[in-house]
């Protein structure tokens, strides 16, 4: 995997629906500024179509694209409705491992959860209907839940409030990732990390290397990553 993270060229948004939860006092910032009245709703074969045009386009061209997933939504919501548009969006990063996924979070304790409950609906279909597909979609989920995250997949939290930072950075460490990051946000009025153009990211658990950071970070094992080169 890549040791640096940018925003170049090589990287796009993918949003296979768009919704508003407005969890935290900076959502309301957030809002005023006109960023939560953007249209909503699931646009999920879109957003599958757009994503393998760019599986193919990085097959073509050799390279690899970063995706920001859901930039307009919460991916890890927990709403029964979102179950289906949630397994179409797991199956489109497992059949794309030239895209890097970069899913960022407010809420990491639910991965977990949500995961669990993918893999055990996909188990309980493929038994119905089995075929190739489903079959490793299953097993996919299968060895993320057991450690084996997909190296494609990169987890991230939003650590905007001090008062946040904690319990989401370690809710983040539960869950088994191929690259971890943060991503802070200066419209906060405690901002943790300062620079909002850096992330700070982390192996996966067990081996971490530390990064003597802002104050407190070096306890999670955060590293920072400057914004250049990489994919």
């Amino acid at each position: 995997m890549p040791e640096n993270l940018s925003t170049p060229p090589n990287a796009y948004a993918v949003d296979f629906w768009r919704s508003c939860m407005k969890v935290t006092a900076v959502c309301a910032i957030c809002a005023e500024a006109g960023q939560a009245r953007s249209p909503r709703g699931l646009r999920v074969e879109g957003a599958r179509a757009e994503a393998l045009g760019y599986e193919a386009t990085a097959v073509e061209e050799g390279r690899s694209f970063r995706i920001f997933t859901n930039s307009m939504s919460e991916f890890w919501e927990d709403r029964q409705e979102l179950d289906g548009p949630r397994r179409v969006a797991l199956e489109t990063m497992r059949e794309t491992p030239h895209l890097a996924w970069m899913v960022l979070t407010r809420q990491p304790d639910a991965i977990l959860g949500l995961l669990q409950r993918a893999h055990n609906q996909a188990k309980a279909e493929q038994s119905l209907r089995p075929s190739e597909s489903a079959k490793h979609f299953v097993q996919w989920l299968q060895d993320w839940l057991a450690g084996g995250a997909p190296a494609n997949v990169w987890l991230g939290t939003t650590v905007e409030d001090s008062d946040f930072a904690g319990a989401r950075i370690k809710g983040l460490l539960q869950v088994p990732a191929a690259m971890r990051f943060l991503s802070a946000d200066l419209c906060s009025s405690k901002p943790v990390l300062g620079d909002s153009s850096t992330f700070y990211h982390s192996k996966t658990r067990g081996a971490v290397r530390r990064w003597p950071g802002p104050a407190g970070l070096e306890q999670y094992g955060i590293e920072a990553l400057a914004v250049q080169g990489g994919w």
